[in-house]
């Protein structure tokens, strides 16, 4: 019988199954990928070292390097990861006889659900954000595109979206300090919390926030975070 270290490398099967050796490949990678989420949610303040994160993914720290150049590159794959998760859950969301203040609603939602679900994430993303390691795209990020498409629609008015957006970014970073602090917010409270002053700063009819809570936040509180 062929015994073969978890360190193959997926592009070298060497003469073993490919599809067993895929299968144990892509559980390694996603247990480094856990190990560096544990420990950047553990204390996002920190640096981590590649020694650190093996030990946690209960790795040899050779493995490490099969499957990542370095430690830049797994933490954008680590990045990837989550920003992939987080599209997902908007996906689920939004439908497309939404206009964009519902849509603005759900995407804020999302990010509301995860940060009562996991504190840190927010605490994360916060850091991570301002990071050269944050992945970037020629494109805006969709709450922007959401807030332009409000104006086109007339369902929002405000004069310098672009400022409107920081102003609504940085509402969503004190939310995950407040929920860190005090471990007692809940979805429909942190929602009204940041709905209402959004809808302030970007023009949109008060009246419409709460069906808008009353109708998301069953839908957000069944989501289930894997982390």
């Amino acid at each position: 019988m062929i015994v073969k270290d978890e360190s193959t490398p997926i592009d070298d099967p060497s003469g073993l199954d490919e599809t067993r050796t895929e299968r144990r490949y892509r559980g390694v990678h996603e247990s480094i990928l856990d190990a560096i989420w544990g420990l950047i949610v553990e204390n996002v303040d920190r640096s981590l070292s590649i020694t650190e994160i093996a030990d946690n993914a209960d790795i040899a720290q050779g493995t490490f390097y099969n499957h990542f150049h370095d430690l830049d590159d797994a933490l954008r794959e680590c990045l990837d990861r989550d920003l992939q998760k987080y599209t997902a859950a908007t996906d689920a969301l939004i439908t497309s006889d939404m206009d964009a203040v519902a849509r603005w609603a759900a995407l804020t939602g999302v990010v509301v659900a995860r940060v009562i679900k996991y504190p840190e994430w927010g605490r994360f993303a916060s850091v991570m954000y301002s990071s050269p390691l944050w992945p970037r795209t020629d494109s805006p990020s969709p709450s922007r595109v959401v807030i332009d498409e409000g104006i086109a629609e007339g369902t929002m008015t405000v004069s310098d979206p672009d400022l409107a957006y920081r102003i609504n970014h940085h509402m969503h970073l004190a939310l995950a300090d407040r929920s860190m602090d005090e471990g007692t917010v809940t979805v429909g409270q942190a929602l009204h919390d940041l709905l209402m002053p959004g809808a302030a700063l970007l023009g949109v009819d008060p009246t419409r926030i709460q069906p808008l809570i009353d109708h998301l936040v069953p839908q957000l509180e069944a989501f289930v975070w894997d982390h």
